[in-house]
Order: C-alpha cells, then structure tokens, then sequence
C-alpha cells in the first residue's frame, strides 16, 4: 500500500493505492525475458518453419502471431493494472495469462526443438513466469477489489453524513 497525494479544490488528499511486490517483481523480471524471447524464438520460427510439417507450420505461426503481440499487451495490462489500481486492467492482464498466454507457451515448449538449447530454456522460463503470476495476479485483483470496495463504503458513509 503506498500513499500518494493528489491536488483537489479544497486542498492536498491522501489517497491510498493497493498494488502487489511480487506480481510486480515477475512482471518486471517477465519484460526483460520476454524481450530477449520475442528475438530468439523469431529467429527460431524463421529458421525452423522449412523443417515443420505443414499442421505444424500453421499452428507454430498462428500461435506466434497471437502469442507475440500478446505478450506485450498482457504485461502493459499487468502494469497499468497493478500500479494504477484498475481492476479491469488486472482483469485483463488475469484473462490474458490463464486463457491466452500459457496454453501458447506450452504448445512452445512441448514443440521446442532440442537442437535450439537457448530457446528451451526461455520457454520453461516463461512458463515458470506464468505458472506464479498467474496465482499472483488473481490474489492482486482480488485484493484490490476488496480496497476499493471498502473505500466505496466509506465514501458513501462520509456522504451520508455530510447530508445529515
């Protein structure tokens, strides 16, 4: 929890914001991997899609496709969610991890080949990375949601007097 100050009319105004440390230590651990993993695995599927079958060749470059582009809007999300306090952002950031992402990065791994060391250990990574935010990032929603639902109730407890 961390207070910061903002600028109403009538002056200076504590507001408290919610956010978890470690969703936030593996969001940020998470850019730096996924970084060097969208180099490393384009380099992989431009180098290894000549050698695929042709299922295998579609759904490597469909889930590539989905999965890049993914990545980055699923951390912008975990980000904006966690540090700006928006449940729907985390929501989102939750969605893309459980429903989108993991599925992807496991159909990466288990068709990694064994010949490209570098981007099996990146994909076990990535998974790993998945598997403790996923957890992580439902405990953050559903904490944050819990705090801005007590700071509703106490909102409309303040009106309610200042009306009596």
């Amino acid at each position: 929890m961390s207070n910061e100050k903002y600028k109403t009319r009538t002056g200076w105004k504590d507001v408290q914001q919610v956010s978890s440390l470690p969703l936030q230590i593996f969001l940020f651990v998470n850019v730096y991997v996924s970084a060097i993993w969208l180099v490393v695995h384009g380099n992989y599927v431009y180098e290894m899609v000549n050698t695929f079958g042709m299922i295998q060749r579609t759904l490597t470059i469909m889930a590539s496709v989905i999965a890049m582009p993914g990545e980055v809007l699923r951390l912008y999300l975990g980000y904006s969610g966690n540090l700006g306090g928006k449940i729907s952002d985390l929501a989102g950031f939750w969605i893309l991890s459980t429903l989108v992402q993991l599925p992807i990065q496991l159909y990466f791994t288990l068709t990694a080949a064994d010949d490209w060391i570098l981007i099996v250990y990146l994909q076990y990574l990535l998974v790993c990375l998945l598997l403790f935010e996923i957890p992580t990032g439902g405990y953050a929603s559903n904490k944050l949601s819990k705090h801005q639902s007590q700071q509703y109730r106490i909102q409309l407890i303040g009106k309610m007097h200042k009306n009596s």
